[in-house]
């Protein structure tokens, strides 16, 4: 075999080269780019839209969206009184499950006084609406719950992603 003069080999590599960043350009700029092996197309676009198989039929080609709107039936309140959440979910898809939970008005000795939860479905495009409630202790050094301002935390957990937060902040005076 002829030996190659060092201008011949660098003109093969050069021209190897552009093969291969031809190929590149197609694969980054045009994806959707069918690719024929053996006279075959390939099917593949490399867009990876796996359906999940689960007993809920979730159609994870689309993002999950939750968004959750709530109220309290007041801004302060007082000890012994009655915190009322008033929760509306809404979601882009049909979801069996979903954990809603309220967390908050946490006291210094790190107890939430209020705390509930709830399993619901959602339908695609259409409000849901719960409520959750609760009686505040009376604010003193044994509750370890003072005067001031709160945190009641809402979430929509489905299997065991946060798919929405909404926090209400209220006060509690003496």
């Amino acid at each position: 075999m002829a030996k190659l003069s060092l201008l011949a080999k660098l003109a093969l590599i050069a021209v190897t080269v552009s093969i291969v960043d031809i190929f590149l350009f197609i694969a980054i700029f045009q994806p959707n780019y069918k690719i024929k092996l053996n006279g075959q197309e390939n099917s593949d676009t490399g867009n990876i839209n796996l359906r999940d198989k689960n007993a809920n039929q979730i159609n994870s080609e689309l993002l999950l969206n939750v968004q959750i709107n709530a109220t309290a039936n007041k801004s302060i309140y007082s000890s012994y009184e009655q915190v009322i959440l008033n929760i509306e979910l809404f979601s882009n898809q049909d979801l069996r499950d979903v954990l809603v939970e309220a967390t908050g008005i946490t006291s210094r000795l790190n107890r939430d006084y209020f705390k509930q939860n709830k399993s619901v479905d959602l339908q695609k495009q259409s409000a849901q609406k719960i409520s959750f409630s609760q009686t505040l202790p009376s604010c003193n050094s044994c509750s370890g719950l003072s005067a001031g301002n709160y945190t009641i935390t809402i979430t929509a957990d489905y299997q065991g992603k946060i798919l929405a937060t909404k926090n209400i902040n209220l006060t509690i005076k003496q």
